[in-house]
């Protein structure tokens, strides 16, 4: 068997499993504390694989920033906005920093 077929068999359990995991998670636990969960055993599944972590420029590192940024904002309840905003004013000065220290 090609060895995409078995990946796309794995993707399709995990894709599949990953749903009622998250809807059971979800019923004890608040949205922002399974996010968190969520996003570090995924740190941990990528730590054996970080020695070339660094080898990447500036830019796509903030990139990659942007998109963590975009994904956590997602998640803000409307009740805390103006702490959303706060955070966003932080994120883009510092964003400005780093933009004007690559030029």
């Amino acid at each position: 068997m090609e060895l995409w077929v078995i990946f796309v068999l794995l993707y399709g359990i995990f894709k599949g499993a990953r749903e009622p995991i998250k809807k059971k998670i979800l019923e004890k636990h608040d949205v922002i504390s399974a996010l968190f969960a969520y996003t570090f055993i995924g740190f941990l599944m990528t730590v054996p694989m970080a020695k070339d972590v660094f080898s990447i420029d500036a830019v796509t590192f903030a990139l990659i920033g942007v998109k963590s940024f975009v994904i956590f904002i997602i998640y803000i309840p409307l009740n805390h906005f103006k702490y959303f905003c706060i955070l966003v004013e932080i994120f883009v000065k510092y964003f400005v920093f780093l933009v004007k220290s690559d030029i």
